[in-house]
């Protein structure tokens, strides 16, 4: 029963915290609440997992702009090179 209403409340798009609090006054401390801060934990590291993607996605992003642009200065620094041999 106290899964089943924590994932409601954050399927409801209530804060994590907030449906913690509900179920701790809810159920005593017991092995329901052993599975609900389990569950709490499972969820943070889901978070920080999509977090963690998101970012290294968009640093590689990123990393592939710059390698465009530092593969464009060194055409054109070959093409200067080539038709401005007096400089």
């Amino acid at each position: 029963m106290a899964v089943s209403m924590f994932w409601a409340a954050i399927d409801a798009r209530d804060q994590v915290n907030s449906a913690l609090k509900d179920m701790a006054v809810v159920m005593s401390l017991s092995d329901e609440a052993i599975e609900v801060i389990n569950l709490f934990v499972i969820s943070a590291l889901m978070i920080l997992r999509s977090l963690l993607t998101m970012f290294l996605s968009n640093l590689t992003k990123g990393m592939g702009k710059l390698q465009k642009r530092r593969n464009a200065t060194v055409q054109i620094e070959k093409d200067r090179r080539r038709y401005c041999f007096w400089i």
